[in-house]
């Protein structure tokens, strides 16, 4: 999973809040309701780039591999539940 994008956090923090987030003033519940949004962000494009694999995948592939990933992915996403 790639790093969490602070500045989209932030993005988001403002858009729930109407405030600028400030360190150590924040409201910690809409910070980590607005750092789950870019989880699930990158867990989604996490999911369609195995999909892609999966679809674009030649005669020689590891089909099973490809396969393992993806429902890697799909545990992943089951672990964002709110």
């Amino acid at each position: 999973m790639a790093k969490l994008d602070d500045k989209r956090v932030d993005v988001f923090y403002e858009k729930l809040t109407g405030k600028k987030p400030v360190f150590g003033q924040w409201n910690v519940e809409r910070r980590n309701f607005a750092q789950k949004i870019i989880h699930i962000e990158q867990a989604c494009q996490s999911v369609l780039s195995a999909i892609r694999d999966l679809e674009q995948a030649g005669p020689d592939a590891d089909i099973s591999a490809l396969e393992r990933a993806l429902r890697t992915e799909f545990k992943f996403l089951d672990t964002l539940q709110e």
